[in-house]
């Protein structure tokens, strides 16, 4: 299956993604989700955690913005799709 991403970088992903999913659902602390992990330190672990985040939040922002600028259009009859 293609991804449009490096390995490493889709492995970082789903490393990230299990980490919010054992931080959210069980009582491990940082320092333990990282090394479970295999990242170098629970700091290491929490800046690129915060990077990921902050990265899908804008993404996600960015992509409702858009949708509700094109649905503006649409209701104001700007946009004629014929």
């Amino acid at each position: 299956k293609e991804l449009h991403v490096r390995p490493s970088q889709y492995i970082r992903q789903e490393k990230l993604k299990y980490g919010a999913y054992l931080l959210k659902n069980s009582t491990l602390n940082i320092a333990d989700i990282a090394a479970f992990l295999s990242f170098p330190s629970a700091s290491a672990f929490t800046v690129i955690f915060k990077y990921y985040v902050f990265f899908h939040i804008i993404i996600v922002n960015l992509t409702i913005e858009k949708s509700a600028a094109f649905f503006s259009l649409i209701g104001s009859k700007k946009l004629h799709i014929f």
